[in-house]
């Protein structure tokens, strides 16, 4: 089972509206019997990345994903789950702070 936020059920909504058709969510362009694979969607993320000037690496959206959580308030129990991760240890890493944080509350007085 994997957990889809609500905004990205409605994008894939969408997308199903318009989408060729295929037996696969995300057909190959050349042959609309296969699908793309992990290399061609992530090449796919990281054209786009670098139109929007960002430098991204695939493990960057993990990482994000986990921090995200964290600093909304989830606790480490879930995040390890959504992860997949066996130990609390591993998804600790998470856990650092970030310089622009550190500096952040050093300048506005949060500790």
């Amino acid at each position: 089972m994997v957990l889809i936020p609500a905004q990205t059920r409605e994008a894939l909504k969408q997308w199903l509206a318009v989408k060729p058709e295929s037996p696969w969510l995300f057909p190959s362009q050349k042959d609309r019997t296969k699908h793309i694979d992990h290399t061609q969607g992530w090449r796919i993320v990281k054209k786009y990345a670098q139109k929007a000037g960002l430098e991204l690496h695939p493990h960057t959206l993990r990482h994000t994903f986990a921090y995200t959580l964290l600093c909304s308030g989830a606790d480490l129990v879930s995040v390890a789950e959504l992860l997949g991760h066996s130990s609390l240890e591993t998804t600790k890493i998470y856990m650092r702070p970030k310089m622009e944080d550190l500096e952040r509350f050093v300048e506005q007085g949060e500790y």
